[in-house]
């Protein structure tokens, strides 16, 4: 039980990752994208994990300059690390300042899958609300 949801963690993980950039960048992403790239990128942790972790921190960068839609390079960095980025703040804002307010200690998150799914669930809704908010 504890593979599949870190499987589906992790496809969430990425979904979350591409609404971001699409969210800053205004490239529109096909639906084959929320479902492929995930299914692409899991794929290739089983065949070597550490280019796959690295693949995973920078395919957005890769993407991004592959289309040059800004004829800006430091623009398509910036568009590709972003998502990444905010998701990770996003992600430690919840797990170390959030759920110890509502009594929910670092180590219970840390531990249970159940949490990290959570976690991964509200970042996008919670960056939204804040982007909207902030009439960014």
């Amino acid at each position: 039980m504890g593979e599949v949801l870190y499987n589906i963690t992790f496809f969430i993980h990425i979904v979350i990752l591409l609404l971001i950039f699409h969210q800053v960048s205004g490239v529109n992403l096909s639906k084959k994208w929320f479902i492929f790239a995930p299914l692409l990128l899991r794929f290739l942790f089983f065949i070597a994990p550490v280019i796959a972790y690295f693949v995973t921190l920078l395919f957005l960068v890769l993407y991004s300059l592959y289309r040059n839609d800004f004829h800006n390079r430091m623009l398509d960095i910036f568009y590709g690390l972003y998502p990444v980025v905010v998701e990770s703040l996003f992600n430690r804002i919840l797990t170390f300042f959030v759920f110890p307010l509502l009594g929910v200690s670092m180590r219970e998150t840390a531990s249970s899958g159940y949490f990290s799914l959570l976690i991964e669930l509200l970042i996008f809704p919670t960056y939204y609300f804040l982007m909207i908010n902030c009439k960014i």
